[in-house]
């Protein structure tokens, strides 16, 4: 669907909110295609949109993607193998290949599969030649003896045996009665007739072996190993095939002076009788002795250099996270004192304007407690000199100049009033209008 020439039409459509099954009725395939294609694409998985992460249940097997096929990364992470394919597109990432296959030779094959096991022969049963066995009835029912059963007798050399019933017709029974019940009987492992039979309605059966099959070259030398007399073979064999335990040198006998070692030393210093015939072999164990010794204390040596490598690594990392976060801490407090300062610095700005500020108040009220009542213009005026009738006065309060007009009979507000005693105020000049 995703190669379809309709498909960025189908796609302008569901962006625009459209039901699945209505686009897909429209366009003549079902919803289940376009849940696929949605996914292939990177677009919708299980019904919610894919964001720059893609699917979420991916996010742990992106390491597998390219790599194994992508049904079995699906399978794994429970979600569709087109999921699979939209996140390994998105990615960039090629599909699995599988290695091309290896053409072995028939002696690569058979190495690889083994030795042919053949059928075994069908185990031989003996005939066990016993006496007569005497059957009794139980005790509940007399006990007494009701026949006595004697085995039944080996075939004679040449004897017909057949496998099968004859095929001809059935015989006519006998007007002499027959000794014994007439049919075939159990016998040496095959179905035997009796001699009242006629020869030529039996078949002769004679057993021949399975067909041996030629030892391979392994097999060979396997056998004869096998088959080698115990002298023939070599210390090396003798040692694998006498013990298990790893080899160890047996320690030097003591002198005759020296007394006798404990049980429990003497059994750990015994050797066998083999090897201590053997000077080149406890030669040849001791150096391997020394050799293994010295590959492991070698190991051991490497082993430690390694640690102390990795512990060395470790202690600088942790010196030098140490070192960062005493520098960020050192950053974190210079930028807390100097946030403590500018806040100092504003703080004190407030305080002094607030002060300012319940200075001014507090004269205001001072000022307007002086004052009783507005103050009427007289003429004559009641303070010569200060306040003349007609008067102009020009003054400056809070570095504004004001000129005011003073009339018979107004009345003078108590700034006007009280100009002389307010803070800020100075008196520029006083004109005859």
């Amino acid at each position: 669907m995703n190669e379809d020439p309709r498909w960025a039409l189908v796609l302008a459509r569901l962006r625009a909110g459209e039901s699945l099954r209505k686009v897909a009725a429209e366009f003549g395939t079902n919803p289940r295609r376009l849940r696929r294609a949605l996914a292939r694409a990177s677009i919708r998985v299980r019904g919610e949109s894919l964001g720059r992460d893609g699917v979420p249940a991916l996010v742990r097997f992106r390491s597998r993607l390219g790599k194994e096929p992508d049904g079995a990364i699906a399978r794994d992470a429970r979600v569709t193998p087109e999921a699979v394919q939209g996140e390994r597109k998105r990615l960039g990432i090629p599909a699995f290949r599988p290695s091309p296959k290896v053409h072995l030779s028939a002696e690569e094959e058979e190495w690889i599969r083994g030795p042919v096991r053949e059928p075994s022969l069908p185990p031989r049963r003996e005939r066990q030649v016993v006496g007569p066995v005497v059957v009794r009835k139980a005790q509940r029912d007399g006990g007494s003896v009701i026949r006595r059963v004697a085995p039944s007798a080996a075939p004679e050399v040449g004897a017909p045996v057949a496998g099968s019933p004859p095929a001809g017709p059935p015989q006519a029974p006998s007007a002499a009665p027959s000794p014994e019940p007439r049919g075939p009987r159990l016998a040496w492992g095959v179905l035997a007739f009796r001699a009242n039979e006629p020869a030529s309605a039996v078949r002769t059966i004679e057993p021949r072996p399975f067909p041996a099959r030629p030892l391979t070259e392994r097999e060979e030398e396997m056998q004869r190993f096998l088959n080698a007399p115990r002298r023939e073979r070599t210390s090396r064999e003798r040692i694998i095939r006498t013990e298990s335990r790893p080899f160890e040198v047996s320690a030097p006998s003591p002198p005759p002076s020296a007394p006798a070692p404990s049980a429990p030393a003497a059994r750990r210093t015994r050797a066998p009788a083999w090897r201590a015939a053997d000077p080149e072999l406890m030669a040849a164990l001791a150096r391997e002795a020394e050799l293994e010794a010295a590959a492991t204390a070698a190991k051991r040596e490497a082993e430690a250099a390694a640690e102390a490598a990795t512990a060395a690594k470790a202690a600088a990392e942790r010196e030098a996270a140490r070192e960062e976060a005493m520098r960020r801490e050192a950053a974190r407090e210079a930028a807390r004192a100097e946030a403590a300062a500018e806040e100092a610095a504003a703080a004190r700005a407030a305080n002094e304007a607030a002060a300012a500020e319940r200075a001014a108040l507090a004269a205001a009220k001072r000022a307007a407690a002086a004052i009783r009542a507005p103050a009427i213009v007289e003429s004559p005026p009641a303070s010569p000199g200060l306040m003349l009738e007609g008067a102009r006065w020009a003054v400056r309060y809070a570095g504004l100049d004001v000129t005011l007009s003073v009339h018979a009979g107004d009345v003078v507000s108590a700034l006007v009033v009280a100009q002389a005693s307010l803070p800020g105020f100075t008196v520029v000049s006083i004109a005859a209008r």
